[in-house]
């Protein structure tokens, strides 16, 4: 009789999100802040129905969040049920995996617990440290958890005490279990092998089996001595599938078009066919249902890659020139958070630096040929109603027929002393690459730099510009997803309260993140501007990303001279300025990656 089996049990919440993760998961447990004093995490697991033979395998996995220039800059020390486990130093943000075998006598059964603690000892500013998750291996015996067990049948066994695995009764062709907490249901058993084959086991049932689960009452069965996977359950615990209807396919994959729409079904209709019409004056316009190319390239299941595969098929096949995604999107699309955001077009996410990871990057998608370098024009319009998708069609019809032609807006952020770094200077050079008309039309009114006119008046210069109607507003310094420079300049906020809804600007930003469409919890600087239903921008172009100044004022001073002195789309000016800027940065991801334009890639300046 085989007397136990050695059970996994995961602890791995998706309580919180990094986009710096230096492993294949975004999504972490617990984050761990040691800055002052130090800090500690419990994490209880159960080991339910121990058996007292071998060992009991841990196993913590964690990642540092911090990476100073002293090194080691992290420090950990693990207890277990109040005993000494651990205490390590490692360097860096990267993976932390250790493994621990402790005697399985050294357990009672129950609860027990990890100690972690981050003793803020390292004589740095502050050591993070994030738990990624933990994983426990026991010896357990065959009892059924709520009317359902699985198991690996070739597992660890006992003989006279000794403990062994792969031995010890498995020389015999036949090996017997007995499976207690059964109940007088109809149980069924299903032996997986390793080529994952499925066959039914039978079995019986002994003991005294009343309508309650009991120890009493046991299910017993014999299965050759082969490696396999074992699965046991009562009949009323299996879970029925639900039918859904499958999607009707329809032909995405013939004609030729050189403006590709990629929507959500929620927004194809009558506003989607408003701004079909404006492009339909310039453009051969295809609109595809973002759920055919699910079901056509992505086997019916939902994914960035099958709506990549389908852009590159468009691109080499229909001579598709231009690409818009319409509908927002989240990195919660699996509602770990419990905030019900919404995914209507999932984006591509990638690594822009050697900090960021995970990057939301609509520009992989126009990137075809795999190096990079955008080989079509892409843009987005993060809507999440047909309401805003109705405002934005009509700001881009307002804008395209505007009489405020060669006039613009510059925003500096203060001077960067830390980094002796000029946003002013950025913001003066990009005015003197401007064709001379722009020149003449930008005057000291027309310069809000923080520097010379301090916060409140630059706020007033920028507010006033645009709400008089202005054809480009552009922001050159430190930002966050909701604010242009860490003194608030302009927020999300100011721009929700602007009034221009006949005279929309068009905004380019060049500083880091405010362009982060992904985000569950808040909207961007972009969102502000492009969904104020009162007034706003008609397109939004920066980065989902961090970003470097010098990167920035590269790419900037290309894109600017595409868009005015050479009339560019805002596809073809973006497109443009990446492919002959990333010829001499090729590892500049930050801008040819991580820099979108959200709104109309044909819209011109």
């Amino acid at each position: 009789m085989v007397d136990y089996y050695l059970q996994t049990d995961s602890y791995a919440a998706n309580n919180d999100y990094s986009f710096g993760a230096p492993i294949n998961d975004p999504w972490f447990a617990k984050r761990m802040l040691a800055i002052g004093s130090e800090a500690t995490e419990i994490l209880n697991f159960d080991l339910n129905n121990l058996v007292v033979q071998g060992s009991v395998q841990i196993e913590m996995n964690i990642w540092g969040g911090t990476d100073y220039l002293q090194s080691p800059d992290h420090h950990v020390i693990y207890s277990l049920n109040n005993n000494a486990l651990d205490d390590f130093w490692f360097d860096g943000i990267v993976s932390d995996i250790r493994q621990y075998d402790i005697d399985s006598s050294k357990f009672n059964n129950g609860q027990q617990s990890i100690k972690v603690s981050v003793p803020n000892d390292t004589n740095t500013a502050a050591d993070v440290i994030h738990i990624e998750s933990w994983k426990v291996t026991y010896p357990r015996a065959f009892v059924l958890n709520n009317k359902q067990l699985d198991f690996d049948s070739v597992i660890a066994t006992t003989n006279n005490g000794a403990d062994t695995i792969f031995a010890n009764g498995f020389e015999n062709a036949i090996n017997n279990f007995r499976v207690s907490n059964a109940n007088n249901e109809t149980y069924v058993i299903y032996q997986e092998n390793s080529e994952g084959q499925i066959a039914a086991v039978t079995s019986l049932q002994s003991g005294n089996c009343g309508v309650s689960s009991s120890s009493d009452c046991q299910i017993n069965f014999s299965l050759e001595n082969v490696a396999a996977h074992v699965y046991i359950s009562a009949e009323s615990e299996i879970k029925t599938p639900e039918f859904s209807l499958p999607v009707i396919l329809t032909d995405i994959n013939q004609g030729s078009a050189n403006y590709l729409i990629i929507s959500h079904p929620d927004f194809i209709g009558q506003e989607l066919d408003q701004f079909i019409s404006l492009k339909q004056q310039n453009f051969v316009v295809k609109v595809v249902d973002v759920e055919q190319i699910y079901a056509q390239y992505g086997f019916g299941n939902v994914s960035a890659a099958s709506i990549a595969q389908y852009i590159r098929f468009a691109q080499q096949s229909m001579a598709v020139e231009n690409v818009l995604l319409v509908g927002g999107d989240t990195y919660d699309y699996k509602n770990y958070l419990g905030l019900n955001s919404v995914s209507f077009i999932p984006t591509l996410y990638g690594s822009t630096d050697d900090l960021i990871t995970f990057a939301p990057i609509d520009a992989k998608y126009a990137d075809t040929d795999g190096d990079n370098i955008p080989d079509i024009n892409i843009g987005r319009f993060p809507v999440r109603t047909v309401a805003e998708l109705a405002n934005l069609t009509l700001k881009i019809s307002n804008y395209s027929n505007k009489t405020y032609a060669k006039t613009a807006v510059f925003a500096a952020d203060k001077f960067d002393i830390s980094n002796a770094y000029s946003f002013k200077a950025d913001a003066e050079a990009l005015i003197a690459l401007l064709p001379q008309q722009w020149q003449d039309n930008i005057g000291v009114n027309n310069r809000a730099f923080v520097d010379d006119d301090g916060v409140a008046l630059a706020k007033t210069k920028l507010t006033d510009n645009i709400n008089q109607g202005i054809a480009l507003t552009s922001f050159i310094g430190h930002s966050g997803p909701r604010d242009w420079s860490f003194s608030r300049m302009f927020s999300a906020s100011d721009a929700n309260a602007l009034i221009n809804s006949d005279s929309p600007t068009l905004v380019t930003q060049w500083g880091c993140w405010n362009t982060y469409f992904v985000s569950p919890t808040e909207d961007t600087m972009a969102h502000a501007f492009m969904l104020n239903q009162n007034g706003g921008a008609a397109s939004v172009l920066g980065a989902s990303t961090l970003t470097k100044a010098e990167h920035e004022k590269g790419l900037a001073q290309l894109v600017l001279t595409f868009l005015t002195h050479d009339e560019m789309t805002l596809g073809d000016a973006v497109t443009q300025a990446k492919r002959i800027y990333a010829q001499t940065n090729p590892d500049a991801r930050d801008v040819i990656l991580g820099w979108n334009i959200l709104g109309d890639p044909s819209l011109r300046l």
